[in-house]
């Protein structure tokens, strides 16, 4: 499905990243059956990628192609059927589905393609059945009920019009089409000033511009009328073999001057006791030292390679990367290098003023920073310039990203405790016995300066988050955010286009509440939608699955990865599938995605100078293509204090390097 491309930048206290490289194939067998069937599927997603250029008749050559080496390839002949309807040859695309749903009754497409067919050719009656079809297999379709909505209006069968779009706007309640077809539905049948209120409302998200809607067109159709590609995930198509990739330790050659390390770092507080009267100074530095402080990678300087900022609780270094070497430019980076107060807890970078140079933000105990790229390796502090409120807590996690589709980045804030509180009890339990910390969301006003949102966006809560992730959790193509608490329920917010976001963790299924320490996201499974992984200080963590209806199944994660304090999804070995690095109590952990299941890696994965060294009890992980190789290499904190970088050695397979830029 082509989708508008959403930036999103983010730093999480445990690491969490998303989003890889794109690769040029999937894992593969070599048997020759395999082989033939992975052509099948070349071909058919060779005619996904031409009709989303709307070449549609080259589209359906390529699914033919597909259906010729495997005749039983049910997507290929799905998407045969979806070519010919935008070709159009109408005929011809009741017959593929048809055939389509003898190879899989239970796939919606054929279904949904064959109402679309009969509503276009006039026949409301014979289209009706379909679209019911269509709400067997998937109750929640927004396009079957938008058409059955407009079908029944037609036929003036309003009460039966009236559920179906009421029920179209249940799950995405900013469809234009559902909204304009409700509204003059309720006031044919009679309903006027409910009716009138439903059209004052599609008038208000038509000219805020967050409208969606379905269209004629193809890609606005419904998603059932998009074409489906192979995944690459297919049991037949993954190759469960360990490959021949490993981290070598190269900290030395990627900082050829001086190691970095620090003596500011601490055992992890998540859970830990003490006494009360021991809050002073000292113990909050602790605490926050304990956080592990954050590596941000970003081209600073424009020359096409990763630099790095590197954080700890008092200092904070820039880094020039040239050709996979380090050197340390802090002292000529102007603000960077310049005292500040409070204790630096993580970083994000991102252009917020959209001036092709990305900026930093810095959280801190008891404070924010914002530091403007002025280019040639200068920042600016533009904190206040910026109307950066105040924020006299601990925070947990910040993201830059663009919340409302404005074309400019924004902030969000999540709050960890508030420490300038005493707790109520004599032995208190870090952090569920102090005083949560508040959300901040600060929207970007497009002239250099924000303006705090939160409670306008129904996120003014307070809590004791480790994580913040903004994604797009149910392809609806707005940005959505899971925030996860230690000692709670995940709650992921849902965008309601208005401004405004909703709390569906419960009817999502991730309604599980435990010691969260840390999280991750990306598309595990290829389908296009996202998929969670959360660690805990108790126990293994657990895979949160997407069935792709905006439910997730758990999964609980392999013995190793229990303990988790740090996590990211990571295709280490170029292979297509996103695996899982964590760190935890006994170091650097390697789970390999192997389609259906994980296997621990982590003996093969680092060779033995990076096993033997043990990471810190800090949750600092990150990682990056540093050399421009094409291959992810990895940096971490080791219980000396020092930072290590783990070089990737590669495999056979290639990748792609794209570089985005906004229009």
């Amino acid at each position: 499905m082509l989708k508008r491309p959403a930036l999103i930048l983010f730093f999480v206290i445990p690491v969490c990243v998303a989003f890889v490289s794109t690769h040029s194939s999937a894992r593969r067998q070599t048997q020759t059956p395999s082989a033939t069937r992975e052509d099948a599927y070349r071909a058919n997603n060779l005619g996904v990628a031409l009709l989303e250029q709307f070449k549609y008749k080259e589209g359906a050559d390529a699914f033919r192609r597909a259906l010729q080496i495997d005749p039983k390839l049910a997507l290929a002949r799905i998407n045969l059927g979806i070519a010919l309807y935008n070709l159009p040859d109408l005929p011809g695309s009741q017959r593929e589905a048809q055939a389509a749903i003898a190879l899989a009754p239970n796939a919606p497409q054929p279904y949904y393609m064959l109402g679309l067919i009969a509503k276009s050719q006039a026949r409301p009656d014979d289209a009706v059945g379909p679209f019911q079809q269509v709400l067997k297999l998937d109750p929640s379709d927004v396009g079957a009920n938008v058409n059955l909505g407009q079908i029944y209006s037609q036929q003036r069968k309003y009460p039966e019009a009236i559920a179906a779009l009421r029920a179209a706007l249940a799950v995405e309640p900013y469809n234009a089409t559902a909204l304009y077809n409700l509204g003059t539905a309720l006031i044919r049948a009679g309903q006027r000033e409910e009716g009138q209120k439903v059209i004052q409302r599609f008038q208000e998200f038509r000219n805020r511009g967050s409208a969606s809607q379905l269209g004629n067109n193809y890609l606005e159709q419904g998603r059932y009328a998009d074409a489906v590609a192979s995944t690459g995930a297919e049991p037949e198509l993954v190759d469960r073999n360990t490959p021949a990739v490993s981290f070598a330790d190269a900290t030395a050659a990627t900082f050829p001057s001086a190691k970095p390390e620090t003596k500011e770092f601490a055992s992890s507080m998540l859970g830990g006791r003490f006494r009360s009267n021991e809050m002073n100074a000292g113990k909050r530095e602790s605490i926050v030292s304990s956080l592990g402080g954050s590596t941000t990678f970003f081209d600073f300087d424009g020359d096409g390679d990763l630099d790095l900022f590197w954080i700890t609780a008092t200092e904070q270094h820039l880094y020039r990367n040239d050709g996979g070497k380090f050197t340390d430019v802090t002292s000529n980076s102007g603000a960077i290098a310049a005292k500040f107060s409070n204790f630096n807890v993580g970083a994000v970078a991102g252009d917020y003023d959209n001036d092709g140079r990305p900026d930093l933000f810095v959280i801190r105990d008891g404070g924010l920073a914002l530091y403007h790229n002025d280019g040639g390796g200068k920042f600016s502090d533009v904190t206040t310039a910026a109307g950066i409120p105040q924020y006299p807590f601990l925070p947990g996690s910040v993201a830059f990203v663009d919340m409302d589709h404005d074309g400019d980045l924004d902030v969000m804030v999540t709050g960890l405790a508030d420490l300038t509180k005493t707790p109520k009890v004599d032995e208190p339990v870090f952090p569920n016995d102090f005083d949560g910390a508040p959300n901040l969301l600060l929207r970007n006003d497009g002239n250099g300066k924000f303006t705090d949102v939160t409670a306008a966006a129904k996120l003014d809560e307070v809590g004791h988050a480790v994580a913040v992730i903004p994604t797009d959790f149910n392809n609806r193509r707005d940005i959505d955010l899971l925030i996860v608490d230690y000692g709670k329920v995940p709650e992921l917010f849902s965008n309601q286009r208005d401004g405004t976001f909703r709390n569906v963790a419960a009817e999502a299924g991730l309604g599980a509440a435990g010691n969260w320490t840390s999280a991750a996201a990306g598309d595990l499974n290829k389908d296009g939608y996202t998929d969670f992984f959360f660690g805990r200080a108790d126990g293994p963590g657990a895979f949160a699955i997407s069935d792709g209806h905006e439910k997730f199944k758990t999964i609980i994660a392999p013995e190793s990865s229990a303990n988790a304090r740090a996590a990211q999804f990571v295709d280490y070995d170029n292979d297509g599938l996103l695996d899982c690095a964590l760190v935890t109590d006994k170091g650097l952990v390697v789970l390999r995605n192997i389609g259906n299941a994980w296997e621990d890696v982590t003996a093969s994965a680092l060779k033995p100078e990076l096993k033997s060294d043990k990471t810190s009890s800090t949750r600092l992980l990150a990682f990056a293509d540093l050399d421009n190789d094409g291959n992810t290499d990895v940096v971490f904190l080791s219980s000396s204090g020092q930072l290590r970088v783990g070089r990737n050695g590669g495999g056979g397979n290639r990748s792609l390097r794209v570089k985005l830029a906004g229009k």
